[in-house]
Order: C-alpha cells, then structure tokens, then sequence
C-alpha cells in the first residue's frame, strides 16, 4: 500500500530561526553557523562568529515574513501576490525555497496550524 502524498503547497510553514530589517523592505535571517555542539562551544574561543547573515531578496523577504505558522505556502503565495503582483511559477518557487529552509534547519513544514490562542478552535 503507498502513502497518501501531500501536496507541499498545502503544507504550513514555521520559521526557526530569528530575523532582523535590512535595507528596505528586505529582510536578513540569523541563521546559526553549526549544527554541532562541540562546534558551537569552541567556535567563540576562535573568533568564529556563532551566526551567519542570510540577505534575502524581495519575494524571499516577503515569503519568511508571511511564514509565521498560520498559513499555508499556497496561502503565503497569494500574500506575496496580492503585495508584489503576479509571478509566474511562484508556487515552484516557494515549495522549492521552503524545502532549502527546512533542510537548513530554518523552516518547519506542519501538516495543521500550531494550537494557539489565536488559532485555537472557538468554544
């Protein structure tokens, strides 16, 4: 019997890393340099810098922004639209910036949004 397959695009993604303002509207992820627990307790000792800046571009900014756990990737690319106007292959796009994400261990893809006051179901 094979597995159901899911759609990528209906996928929720979560940011794990944290973010500062650059230029413009454009946003900079702090993204940590090592996965490796001796790595990041001898790095400092030898001047290496703990995180890396990663400077995205306009959609990319646009996209991590509107990834906050809430909305699907079919969603965020409607968001994007409705700001920057239509793109050709944006889904591609985004599935494929999501999967770079989440192999760097920045994005996480959930199936359902988190529980949370403001995505909890109303009594």
């Amino acid at each position: 019997m094979t597995a159901p397959t899911v759609d990528l695009l209906d996928m929720i993604p979560r940011r794990l890393a944290g973010h500062v303002p650059g230029e413009g509207d454009l946003v900079v992820v702090i993204a940590p340099r090592f996965k490796s627990d001796f790595w990041k307790r001898h790095a400092p000792k030898l001047g290496i810098k703990p995180f890396v800046h990663l400077r995205l571009d306009r959609i990319g900014s646009a996209a991590w922004l509107a990834m906050d756990g809430t909305a699907t990737l079919r969603e965020v690319g409607g968001r994007i639209e409705a700001d920057l106007g239509p793109m050709p292959d944006l889904g591609e796009r985004l599935a494929r910036f999501a999967l770079d994400l989440r192999r760097n261990d920045l994005l996480e893809l959930c199936g359902q949004p988190e529980a949370g006051p403001e995505n909890s179901p109303e009594v």
